[in-house]
Formats: C-alpha cells, structure tokens, sequence
C-alpha cells in the first residue's frame, strides 16, 4: 500500500501511480492436466453416412503460469459411408506389375485392377483408378542405332506384254533408329518405269487398204 507524503505544489508533476499492488502469494507452478482420449464410441447409422466420437477430460485447471489446457475436448469422424439402399461398385486389387516396355535404359510398365462388382440400384459409381504406369530401367545399357534403307527389290513383271505397261520395285527401312540414333531421311520408297512399249501387231507386212473397180452402170 501506497500513502502520499506531500501534494505537490501549483508547478510540480502531479503523483502517478496506484495506492496499492497485488500479487500472488503462491509461487508454485502447476500445468492443465487432460485425461487421454477415451476409444471411439459406435456409430450412430449403419450406412448412408453416420458419426462417430471421442472425448477427454480436464482433472485438473492450471495455476501459478501453468500451461493452459487445451481446447479441443472432443473429436468427430465420419463412418459407415456406404449407401442403405444398394451396394456399391466394387475393384479387385492391384495386379502385379508387367514387363518393362524396353530391353535397355528407361522404359515403362503398368498394373492393373478390374472391376469386381457393378453398383446396385442406388449403389454408388465406380470412380476407382483402374490403371497406373510407372517408370522402369533396364540394367542393359542402350546400343546407339542409325536408321538404315534396305536395298531395292526385283522389278515386277510388266503390266502389259505390249502397248506399253508399268513395273515397279520397292525398297523398306531396314532398321528402325533407336532413341539417340540418326533419324529416318525422306527417301523414295518406291519406284516405277515403263515397259513391252512395242506394238501389239503380229504381220508385220502391212498393205494398204484397195477400192475394187466400178460396176456397169445400171
């Protein structure tokens, strides 16, 4: 407690300050102390969505600048999803996973899973995921590949014997470039040339067309 000794005078700073102050007498310090969670009680539907809870207690409320208790004493989770009035669709599990797509450096390979059982009536889709690709790597390391033309083939019989027909030969890639390799050039793939261009006569003595001579006149 706090007692003025003297006023001060006209020009003097005034008193400031309380009369009295107050503190805690008990120096001891003690935290909240909370109970553990309590197991998750039963839900409140068998389907269409229910709820489900857990709860803690406070045994004992802070003092001294203990730590504060917490504020969240209790938990909801939802439960029992599934629709009342129809099953829902249903996947297998994964598969195993495949081959990988290459024989040397990085490739892919995939799993898959089916669908087991379609939805009901009221049932819900099937939104599962029903493919997944990963990356692979082959331990064999990759032969760098040009791309290379195959030669020409034969040329085909002709078209025609005579009068003039076509042929045609064909060439194919030979080897298709691997990833780094030198890509294929724009290339003719197939050619083609005339042929049997001569006359399909057999006589080759040919005689020009004669009148016959008049008849008598009528």
């Amino acid at each position: 407690i706090w007692q003025i000794e003297y006023l001060p005078s006209i020009f003097g700073a005034p008193c400031v300050g309380g009369f009295s102050e107050t503190s805690s007498c008990d120096s001891k310090r003690v935290d909240c102390d909370v109970s553990p969670w309590s197991p998750w009680d039963k839900c409140d539907k068998t389907c269409d969505g229910g709820q489900f809870h857990r709860h803690r207690e406070i045994h004992r409320y802070p003092s001294g600048g203990g730590s504060a208790c917490p504020t969240i004493l209790m938990e909801t989770q939802g439960c029992n999803t599934q629709s009342c009035s129809g099953h829902d669709c249903m996947v297998s599990e994964w598969g195993d996973w495949g081959f990988c797509s290459t024989t040397c450096g990085i490739g892919q390979t995939t799993r898959s899973r089916e669908i087991t059982s379609l939805r009901g009536v009221d049932g819900h889709g099937c939104y599962n995921v029903l493919d997944q690709v990963k990356e692979c790597k082959n331990p064999t390391e990759c032969v760098r590949k040009d791309c290379v033309w195959g030669d020409w083939t034969q040329w085909s019989l002709c078209s025609r014997r005579c009068e003039g027909g076509m042929r045609s030969r064909k060439r194919h890639i030979q080897q298709v470039p691997s990833k780094d390799g030198r890509q294929c050039e724009a290339e003719i793939k197939e050619q083609l040339q005339p042929c049997n261009t001569h006359s399909c006569s057999l006589d080759n003595n040919c005689k020009d067309g004669q009148w016959a001579h008049w008849s008598d006149w009528a």
